[in-house]
């Protein structure tokens, strides 16, 4: 390659910017691409300096990208201009907006001149036959050769030359108040809410977010460029306008990581013109990238994760040396509420986990179970009875705006599936049942193999038990398929649920969306009128979309309001209708004296009168509470053991289910055998026994299996207590003696 400057025509200098002495200094620079020291890393004034292993470790990474040809940021071997200035007369216009006039361009040209390099010597001989702003395209057009000059001029004129320090008021003259509102979002908003602005713009980045890489020095430029964008993408600038906004464009590019500045750029097609050559990242740009799928679903798995890695290994050169500052661990805490902060993905997360890991697999077992005892009872498994899609259908949580709501929902689905029905048990009693058919059968193929009058007297005698256990496992099918039924309306009625939830974020109605067609009608008429007031459109787009959903979210809850009115006066009915309730026994002085001396001398009831009066909304005590209590009209010899369990009902075990916590962690409050979460099978299948354990509650027949076991004893002193929360409530329903179950039966 012949490096001399003289080898080409003066005139090419204002003829052809293209081919005019980059050859001469990107020998210099490594044409290939890659950096070939740490010098030529991206050094802002605002960065802390990077240790040694962040700093080879990026380098090395960089370095390897651009000689695979792994990433394009636009820029070329020869070229690494923007559009707008590769033509001298365009070059001219946009530095002169850029710098405010001719003169200061020729001052700035200047000042570049006078630094001593190879590049500026050979522009110094050249540069009375180019105009300046031809000279300082190609001075600063490379952002590696116009940053390693601008390092070496003082600070005064490094200020007025570099061409990034002018970005903010170039950013403020082309967006104007949406510019001063993205200031005021930077400084006023949380890390969760700056992140979902930015995913706004760039959903690649919502992955990149949920991983921990949410970077605090990106937030505005990424805003920015997303800003930069729909402006482009809208036709909002023309003209010396537009070209000053893809050079903003093209230098917000070169600031960030040359993979992120590659992964932003192929989706955003006005980007194209940020450099000489196309952006592409991994076999992806502009033609081959498909915006309706996720990024991330578009190329190797282990692409993703090294981009993570990259990312934040590049983060380092914003972090401290030595030990971490108070700035240091801001930083990392806002990555981390960042990565928890996006509640609809963390949700769907969870569900996906609990639906792949815990409630799917124990309902397919269940559903194979029936399916294989169906068979072999030649029943009928009626298809709706137990659905094959029942667990984990795909809900999409990101259409939900009350996120309480939603966490509620699932909180109360996790916690209510294990306790609605006991697989374990009916898949036990049904292979149990099969075992014993299979049994007889069995013996009576063995007997007609030698058949003899009193073998077949025996088959026989087999065949009516064998018929007899046929009915009786008939019955039992009934009886347990109708078992399942609560089970599947649980999640029938959390998909219902979900399905309201979305529905609170749109329109629905008919009138609704007459109104949002009308609208949007209306507002399309207004764009076409309008022509050039683009920015003001854009606001007026805005506040109609925000009227607009605000208007549906209202109806929404005036419609859930109305009906929660409804519901209320029907329990209200229904409670007056029920017979005058036991009352609970006065809590004077006499009783809290004794309770803070000797309160093994109380009675149950006793004990519940305290507790009815300490807890308040805590504790609802049923009238048949109250009635079994009152079988104790004098001391107890376990009084100690129920005020204690009943103390950590009503605090700590009852503040740990309202908080979320699981009732397999929760129920450690009571220590061991003290607490049961639910009655066997067997017991519940037995109708005697089961109407032992249902109480009336508002006016209805309820079914109490949660019980704590106050004493060992047996009659009146093997007291157990049955309870339920029910609306982050304790209602104990069972004061009283141990209830029969089925091996005492």
């Amino acid at each position: 390659m012949n490096n001399a400057v003289t080898a080409l025509p003066p005139s090419t200098l204002d003829d052809d910017l293209q081919t005019y002495a980059w050859h001469r200094f990107l020998t210099d620079l490594a044409p290939s691409g890659v950096l070939q020291d740490s010098a030529a890393l991206p050094d802002a004034a605002s960065s802390r300096p990077m240790s040694a292993t962040d700093r080879k470790t990026l380098q090395q990474w960089i370095a390897s990208d651009f000689a695979n040809g792994s990433i394009g940021c636009g820029f070329g071997d020869l070229l690494e201009l923007p559009l707008c200035l590769r033509n001298p007369g365009s070059a001219a216009i946009v530095w002169n907006h850029w710098y405010g006039s001719q003169r200061q361009v020729t001052r700035v040209m200047d000042l570049l001149l006078k630094v001593r390099s190879p590049e500026t010597a050979a522009f110094a001989r050249n540069a009375q036959r180019s105009s300046p702003a031809v000279v300082l395209s190609m001075l600063l057009g490379n952002p590696r050769l116009g940053e390693r000059l601008l390092r070496q001029l003082p600070p005064a004129d490094r200020e007025q030359a570099d061409p990034a320090r002018r970005l903010a008021g170039q950013l403020r003259s082309l967006l104007g108040e949406a510019h001063g509102e993205l200031a005021s979002q930077c400084r006023d908003s949380t890390a969760v809410e700056l992140a979902g602005r930015i995913e706004a713009h760039w959903p690649c980045m919502a992955w990149l977010h949920d991983q921990g890489a949410y970077q605090p020095h990106l937030v505005e430029p990424l805003l920015q460029l997303g800003l930069l964008r729909e402006r482009l993408q809208a036709g909002a600038w023309s003209g010396a306008d537009r070209s000053r906004a893809i050079l903003a464009a093209s230098l917000l590019l070169y600031g960030l990581p040359p993979r992120l500045a590659a992964l932003l750029a192929i989706h955003a097609s006005p980007f194209r013109e940020c450099g000489a050559q196309p952006f592409h990242f991994f076999g992806l740009n502009g033609e081959t990238f498909a915006p309706a799928r996720p990024v991330w679903e578009q190329m190797d798995a282990q692409v993703a994760r090294d981009t993570l890695a990259y990312l934040l290994c590049a983060d380092a050169g914003n972090r401290s040396e030595g030990p971490r500052t108070a700035l240091d661990q801001v930083r990392q805490l806002e990555a981390r509420l960042v990565q928890h902060g996006s509640l609809p993905r963390t949700f769907a997360s969870l569900y996906q986990h609990f639906c792949a890991k815990d409630a799917g697999p124990r309902y397919a077992q269940l559903r194979e179970a029936f399916v294989r005892y169906s068979a072999a009872l030649e029943i009928k498994l009626e298809a709706g009875a137990l659905p094959a899609q029942l667990i984990g259908r795909p809900l999409q949580f990101e259409r939900i705006a009350d996120h309480a709501a939603l966490q509620q929902r699932l909180r109360a689905l996790v916690e209510q599936e294990a306790e609605c029905i006991d697989i374990p048990g009916l898949l036990a009693a049904s292979q149990q049942r099969l075992d014993r058919l299979q049994a007889m059968h069995a013996q009576i193929v063995t007997l007609g193999q030698t058949p003899s009058v009193s073998g077949l007297l025996k088959i026989a005698e087999l065949a009516e038990a064998a018929r007899q256990e046929i009915l009786a496992n008939r019955d039992w099918f009934t009886r347990s398929l109708a078992e399942t039924r609560p089970y599947v309306a649980l999640w029938e009625g959390f998909y219902a649920g979900i399905e309201k939830l979305q529905r609170q974020t749109t329109p629905t109605s008919k009138s609704e969306k007459r109104e949002q067609k009308a609208a949007e009608s209306a507002l399309g008429t207004a764009i076409t009128v309008a022509g050039n007031e683009n920015e003001v459109i854009l606001q007026l787009r805005q506040q109609l979309h925000d009227a607009r959903h605000a208007t549906a979210q209202l109806r929404e809850e005036l419609k859930d309001a109305r009906g929660e009115q409804h519901r209320l006066q029907r329990m209200a009915d229904a409670v007056g209708a029920l017979p005058p309730r036991v009352a609970a026994p006065a809590v004077d002085t006499t009783l809290l004296r004794r309770v803070a001396s000797a309160r093994d001398s109380l009675s149950p009831s006793e004990v519940l009168a305290y507790f009815s009066q300490l807890a308040g909304s805590r504790l609802m005590v049923l009238d048949s509470a109250w009635d079994s209590a009152a079988e104790y009209p004098g001391q107890f010899a376990a009084t100690e053991r129920l005020f204690d369990l009943l103390d950590k009902l009503l605090f700590p075990y009852l503040d740990a289910i309202n908080s979320g916590t699981p009732d397999t962690q929760a129920r450690g409050i009571f220590g061991s055998k003290a607490y049961c979460a639910k009655e066997s099978e067997t017991t519940l299948s037995d109708a005697r026994l089961r109407a032992l354990r249902e109480f009336t509650w508002r006016g209805e027949k309820r079914l109490f299996v949660r019980h704590l076991r106050v004493s060992n004893q047996t009659g009146l002193e093997g007291m157990r207590v049955y309870f339920d929360i029910i609306d982050g409530q304790v209602v104990i329903a069972y004061v009283g003696p141990h209830l029969p179950v089925s091996t005492s039966n």
